[in-house]
């Protein structure tokens, strides 16, 4: 008798998200270009806070040029691994656009993000990450949600 029975089917493993996404030629390029698109998503935010964001922002590249890529490099793994459950839906779907998908599951993505970053920062010893990231929390949500479609777009391209 043969080792394994003909009545099972040899079923391929879906790659994870993260296996995709932090692949090693591709886990660089997709830093920047998430940090170039929270960079432009600032940019183009527009009244008060709009112009705090922007002031923000300019401190703390003033300080360390690279503060966008780090935190990309620092975030995003986690932020990747922390989409599976929506990937995994989405591949289940049969929809061919995962950023069309991301948009219909907005909250729920928005809700694993902030979960990455809020555990983030409890685990952080810098006293005034900690209270910036209070002053922003309450519209961290709202930011999230308005970058999303460019965030699936990102992706996106990524998967094809």
């Amino acid at each position: 008798m043969p080792p394994f029975s003909s009545s099972f089917a040899i079923v391929p493993l879906m790659k994870s998200l993260a296996d995709i996404l932090l692949a090693p030629h591709h886990r660089d390029e997709l830093i920047a270009e998430a940090a170039t698109m929270v960079e432009q998503h600032i940019r183009q935010r527009g009244g008060l806070k709009g112009i705090g964001m922007k002031t923000g922002l300019s401190l703390l590249k003033a300080a360390r040029p690279d503060i966008l890529e780090r935190a990309s490099a620092r975030m995003l793994p986690d932020m990747v691994r922390a989409l599976q459950p929506v990937y995994a839906e989405f591949r289940q779907s049969g929809d061919g656009d995962f950023a069309v998908f991301l948009g219909k599951h907005a909250g729920q993505a928005v809700e694993l993000m902030l979960g990455v970053a809020d555990s983030k920062v409890a685990a952080s010893h810098n006293g005034a990450a900690k209270a910036a990231y209070e002053r922003f929390r309450g519209g961290a949500g709202d930011e999230l949600k308005a970058l999303l479609p460019q965030l699936g777009r990102l992706v996106s391209a990524y998967l094809s």
